[in-house]
Formats: C-alpha cells, structure tokens, sequence
C-alpha cells in the first residue's frame, strides 16, 4: 500500500526552495477508538495505546503490529522525546492524568515514574485531565531535560484557556527556577480536545527561560480549528492565529495538529474534511494558509473513516538535520483513531528541494524545459511530476 505521490510546490525558476512531500507508507489496523485514540511516531514506526490491555502497541511500513511496553494503568495519552524515550500518562480520566506518567527508556524499555506537582498554588488551579499529548522537546532522561505542553479539562473551573508547560531532567520534574508552569490565556477554548505542539527546537526553548511557558509552544483545539502561538512584545505580547487551509476544503473536528518550520517558513499540519467531518484526511499548509499537500488527492491515502463520527487524531512532525545544522527534511507520523475501529498509521516525508533554484531562466518564448523535483533537467519526461521552466515561468506538471 505504499502511496508513490510527490507533491512539489509551484514556483518561479528563481524562488527561494522548492518543497516535496512524500508519501512513505500507510496501513489500516482494526482497533477499538476509545481504547487507542492518540498515538505517536519515531524512528519508522507508528507507537499508539491499547488503554484497555495497558500495553503500547507499534506498527510499521509492513503493517507489523507489536507489543512496545505494558504500563499499568496506561491512559490515553502518549509522546516521544527527541531521543525516542515514549512518555504515557495513567490514571485517565481523572486528574491523575495530568500529574501521574511513566517514561520508558528507547535504551532497555525500562520504565520511570514521573509524577508532577501541578496545583492552584504553583499553576492557578488543580490538576485536571489530560487526554493527548504533543511531541516532547529535548531528552526526558538526560541531565539536559526535555519540555512538553499539555493542555487539560475540568468540570468544575472551564474551560481552563491555559496551556501547561513542564521540564523535566533526569526522569524527574525540574522544580525551582525551572519549573516553568502556566501559559497566559489563550483566546481558544482549550480542553481535552485540545492539542499543544513546541513550537522550537530544544535549545532555542531553553534559551527563552520564562517565556518558554508564553510563547514556547502553538495550540489547536477542536472547537474553532485554529492554530495559535504568541508572539511577545516587549512587556507584553498577543496570540497569533495562522490562517486555515485556503484550499476548499473544511478544517475537521477531529483532534491533533503538528507545525514545523522547513526554509525560511512555517508549516501546519490541519485535519480536514472531504466528506464527511472527522475523517483522517489532512493538509499542509504554509502560514498565509496556502495548501502544498492534501493526504488523500496528492499522496493517495484512503479515507479510512466515512461515518463521521467522532475520531481522533495524532500528528508527529519530526525535523531531520544535515550537518550544518539546518532542517534538511521533516518525517510526519500520523495514527488515527477511527469511529468504525479502522485505524490508520502513516508516515511522509518533507524535503526542501534545493536543485530547482539553480535553473536560470532563458526568453520567454523558448522550448520548454523539464526538471525532476530534484532540479535535474530531464530530456524527454515521461510519467511523473516535473518542473516545466518557460522563460521566467515554472509551473508543476503531471505528465502521463
């Protein structure tokens, strides 16, 4: 079921970059929704919950189903820090499920016991529950640390608008000077359903020190579907919202969001609609809203859901550097957790493409020139995606 779309943004012989995203696998697996709502990815794999039986389960590109890890009490939440160390939260769906969590080692398995202080005292308020969680920044075992985000639910102060940021060293919370806790308000109506992704890298959130809990991160909730992040200005600050997918499409209920920047932009990964709301299909999307890649007409995944249902979802996107340093392509897990129990796991792969720059344009009305999305002049294209270079015109084109 191996997906051979590319899809490559359309831009003038001179434009800056050129991004390629790739469908590198998906695979359906008939699970229970409830008992595997989020999952995570790292490595090739796709990791989600089996809350019922208390195990973390993977699947692969071959549709391989394991066992990981069995965690007693597991809940609904799971993540993985940069070093692949996976992070479960127990104790669902009470407040425990913001405070109790176990990380197992990508070493040897083993488990550790996190357990947060998260009170009205240190973060306004209790804690509450915790459905989902974001990627982790930074290494949960390391002397260094590692940042997550989560946002939670209470019956009794809602919506709480805030977004709670925790630093973890050494398989422990960092308390003291580090321990970085409530965001300011967020114009979003933030709960269960909401989603918090880091917005940076590990180092640049440590640099940010207190600013870290206000603008180390971006949100989506279910509610209104957009994506926001807050900008500081000196003594203050504001949330920004990202524009929505412009591509005709709905944004979709269904839960999960991921933001990575490849080039010199930002990129959002947004549910969307096709047919029905809730399905698993998605797009991604430049900051002015401009669409570059749509999961089910550009990279050929099915849509696994068409009941419209309520279903959940969980997106990774995993920046992969080159040597000096720079985003040299981004991997983007996905598990979704389907209404009729056909869940879908996938992976893709962002590229910014550097060849096509190099083309110099001639006059306007010569013979056309094709280049592979590798910017690679190609003499006599056949079946695939090329660039067509017209004078100081490039377009994508399909040729059959």
């Amino acid at each position: 079921m191996l997906a051979a779309a590319v899809v490559a943004v359309a831009a003038p012989a001179i434009a800056a970059e050129t991004v390629t995203v790739k469908t590198d696998w998906y695979k359906t697996y008939t699970t229970n929704r409830n008992e595997s709502r989020f999952g995570a990815g790292f490595g090739g794999k796709v990791y989600f919950n089996d809350k019922k039986n208390g195990k973390v389960m993977t699947i692969d590109k071959d549709g391989t189903v394991e066992e990981y890890a069995a965690v007693e009490g597991l809940g609904t939440g799971i993540a993985i820090d940069d070093a692949g160390n996976v992070l479960v939260n127990t104790g669902f769906p009470g407040p425990a499920s913001a405070t109790n969590f176990v990380i197992i080692s990508a070493e040897d398995k083993s488990q550790t016991k996190l357990t947060l202080d998260i009170n009205k005292d240190n973060s306004g308020f209790d804690a509450a529950r915790v459905d989902q969680l974001g990627r982790v920044a930074g290494n949960l075992l390391s002397e260094d640390g590692a940042f997550f985000f989560m946002a939670m639910f209470s019956t009794e102060e809602k919506p709480i608008n805030k977004t709670t940021t925790v630093f973890v060293q050494n398989g422990e919370q960092a308390m003291g000077d580090l321990a970085y806790l409530m965001s300011d308000a967020c114009p979003s109506a933030m709960g269960s359903s909401t989603c918090v992704q880091p917005l940076y890298d590990f180092e640049t959130l440590v640099g940010m020190g207190d600013d870290v809990r206000k603008a180390g991160f971006a949100v989506r909730a279910r509610g209104d579907q957009r994506v926001r992040y807050y900008v500081i200005e000196g003594e203050g600050g504001d949330w920004v919202a990202l524009a929505k997918p412009n591509n005709g499409h709905n944004t979709s209920g269904t839960e999960g969001f991921d933001i990575f920047k490849i080039g010199d932009k930002y990129y959002t990964i947004n549910p969307v609609v096709m047919t029905k709301n809730h399905e698993n299909a998605f797009e991604i999307a430049d900051e002015d809203g401009n669409v570059i890649f749509n999961s089910v007409t550009d990279g050929g995944v099915p849509v696994a859901c068409e009941t419209g249902g309520q279903s959940f979802g969980s997106y990774n996107a995993r920046p992969v550097y080159n040597g000096a340093g720079e985003v040299e392509k981004v991997e983007i897990y996905q598990w979704y957790g389907a209404n009729n129990n056909n869940c879908l796991a996938a992976m893709f792969t962002v590229s910014n493409t550097q060849g096509v720059n190099d083309v110099i344009a001639a006059d306007a009305d010569v013979a056309p020139v094709y280049y592979n999305l590798q910017g690679v002049r190609v003499a006599n294209p056949a079946n695939g995606l090329y660039i067509k270079v017209v004078g100081e015109k490039a377009s994508k084109v399909l040729v059959k």
